[in-house]
């Protein structure tokens, strides 16, 4: 290999380990929210929550957070690992399926059981 092509293959990897880093650390920035919760699917089964269900995780940008469960606040820490794309909420662990400005999907799997829940971004008032 000439001096000229190894320094293309090294410039690419660079390349590539720093967009992979990059996605990590915009779907951190993308997590600092209030998500809304709108669907919950188990068995294969997705349900709509009621249009004035309250619950909802705010995901805060120091690793902390507020969960709402029906109304039942309470205080929560969080933390996303961007190589395995899991985020761990209060000791339970979920894979993010999908994350954008307006939507969250995150699931988690014990053993055959699988669990996605459906979020919305809050709208600012």
């Amino acid at each position: 290999m000439t001096k000229y092509t190894t320094s293309i293959m090294l410039f690419a990897l660079m390349f590539c380990l720093q967009s992979f880093g990059q996605a990590g650390n915009d779907t951190s920035r993308l997590l600092v929210n209030k998500w809304i919760m709108t669907a919950l699917e188990m068995q294969g089964r997705k349900a709509n929550l009621p249009p004035n269900d309250k619950s909802f995780f705010e995901f805060k940008p120091d690793g902390s957070g507020i969960i709402s469960e029906s109304g039942r606040l309470h205080s929560s820490v969080w933390e996303y690992d961007k190589i395995s794309n899991r985020l761990n909420i209060d000791g339970e662990v979920y894979t993010i399926s999908k994350i954008n400005k307006t939507e969250l999907v995150i699931f988690t799997a014990d053993g055959k059981d699988k669990m996605v829940v459906y979020f919305k971004k809050a709208v600012a008032h």
